[in-house]
């Protein structure tokens, strides 16, 4: 059984992700991890227009570690 392994971990779900949101705070998984604790759409419209939040695909790991689905740390 091939491991997949996870570039990042969403601050919200805490499981490992290869695409989601960046922004200052963090990284979130999905819209659902994103509006949380009060966020919402109109801060992300300010956010998004200010270049504080995108979204992205991460398609190589870190050199030093990496994060399996359930959000475990493994350093290399």
């Amino acid at each position: 059984m091939k491991i997949k392994m996870y570039a990042r971990k969403c601050d919200n779900c805490n499981k490992g992700m290869n695409e989601g949101y960046l922004w200052e705070s963090g990284y979130a998984c999905s819209d659902k991890c994103l509006y949380v604790d009060g966020y919402t759409k109109k801060h992300f419209q300010e956010d998004y227009k200010a270049d504080r939040i995108y979204y992205t695909e991460w398609e190589e790991l870190d050199n030093d570690y990496y994060f399996l689905e359930d959000g475990t740390e493994i350093q290399l």
